[in-house]
């Protein structure tokens, strides 16, 4: 192979942009074999066909790709989240050859995209809109329990792409979402109390008690009373486990009731607020008697 393109492999990837007069032993190269084409002009060796540089070809394109979906969510706010064996791309203008990749034809609007990397990637709040269609509510969320969309941004971004198929199921979940949930279970509850017509109620309230300060799943401050709600992996560690009961004692010290609610009791959920909410008052109204 031309020593010159393997120096600029070193790197990673060659761009036949860059380099016009390796154009020709680019293209010679990738139809021996020798070389795969990632991207239109850009190239790699065959043992390099690696997601991280796929997304180096991205960078290299030089042409107004966008990062999207699970991809463009594990760079920005979700590391931890599976993506898929091709990474999803957004361009305006179709693309019709790329190992590695999974091709949208779509334009994006300026305001709806971040940089990281040195990629263009849609928004956490596009990210989440995207994601809906895969991952339902779940993609909501996750997302407001990382804090890295708030729901005025997420309604923001729906009114400023309109049109697209699934928006239906967007705003649905959206209005879904209005108490701001951060998981299953919890926007579950808060079906429950308003269906029940219960007010006076907030979600992730912050107590702050000295030098600590914790959130409240659900919270009725008037009468001190918060609502934990435990999902199936509550009780993954030990540390946990004892973390939150020590929570709970600080609460309670500071005159807060705590009770905890699991999937399998949430149907109690209703009823036993009800009841404390009346007993919390009698005895705060003692106290002050």
């Amino acid at each position: 192979m031309n020593p010159e393109l393997v120096a600029l492999l070193t790197d990673g990837v060659a761009s036949a942009r860059e380099h016009p007069h390796l154009a020709r032993a680019l293209n010679s190269c990738a139809f021996r074999g020798e070389l795969i084409r990632l991207l239109p002009g850009i190239y790699a060796a065959p043992d390099h066909d690696d997601r991280a540089t796929r997304l180096q070809a991205v960078c290299a394109y030089r042409q107004p790709l966008v990062i999207t979906r699970r991809d463009a969510a594990a760079l920005t706010w979700w590391p931890e989240i599976e993506c898929g064996e091709d990474i999803d791309v957004a361009s305006p203008a179709e693309i019709k050859t790329g190992k590695g990749f999974r091709f949208e034809q779509r334009l994006i609007r300026p305001d709806l995209t971040t940089r990281r990397f040195g990629l263009n990637v849609t928004s956490p709040e596009l990210t989440v809109l995207d994601l809906i269609v895969d991952l339902g509510a779940s993609a909501i969320d996750e997302s407001l329990r990382r804090r890295a969309v708030t729901l005025p941004r997420l309604r923001r971004a729906l009114l400023l792409t309109p049109g697209r198929r699934g928006n239906r199921l967007r705003r649905e979940l959206l209005e879904d979402s209005r108490d701001a949930p951060w998981s299953t279970l919890e926007r579950e509850a808060h079906r429950l109390l308003r269906a029940a017509g219960l007010t006076g109620w907030s979600t992730n309230y912050r107590v702050d008690l000295g030098t600590d300060t914790f959130f409240l799943d659900i919270a009725i401050p008037a009468v001190r009373l918060g609502i934990e709600l435990d999902g199936a992996s509550y009780h993954d560690t030990d540390d946990a486990f004892h973390l939150d009961r020590r929570r709970d004692r600080a609460l309670s010290r500071a005159g807060w009731q705590i009770i905890r609610f699991t999937a399998k009791s949430l149907d109690e959920l209703v009823e036993t607020i009800e009841s404390l909410i009346h007993q919390r008052r009698r005895l705060l109204g003692k106290r002050s008697a």
